[in-house]
């Protein structure tokens, strides 16, 4: 295939998962499903106002001389760090969703293998 193609087909997957996002956050927003400390896909929200809430919190405890702790995890694998099957029932009974929707992320989720080469 020449370089056109592929970037037509690499184009349209990008569309894909934009619309899949938009149409999964307006479920999650409408049925007021989004945790409140949510910083991702949030108006106004960004990385830095979650850091900035991280570090009022730690200098807060630290004011009253309460012990803290902070734990940083890279979510950069997310999807193949967690139970799929765990996962999948979460998406049904906590946020609704099922039937087609459901099954795409099945797809999504089925036969995904992580590995480091070196």
């Amino acid at each position: 295939m020449g370089l056109f193609v592929w970037t037509g087909i690499l184009i349209l997957v990008e569309m894909r998962r934009t619309c899949i996002s938009i149409i999964a956050w307006s479920h999650v927003v409408s049925n007021n499903l989004q945790e409140s400390l949510q910083s991702a896909y949030q108006q106004y929200h960004s990385t830095e106002t979650a850091l900035v809430k991280a570090q009022s919190d730690i200098l807060y405890a630290i004011d009253r001389k309460q012990a803290v702790l902070l734990v940083l995890s890279d979510l950069s694998a997310a999807f193949d760090t967690v139970d799929h099957q765990l996962l999948l029932k979460t998406l049904t009974s906590r946020f609704g969703i099922k039937g087609n929707a459901l099954s795409w992320f099945a797809s999504y989720l089925s036969g995904r293998k992580q590995a480091v080469c070196m």
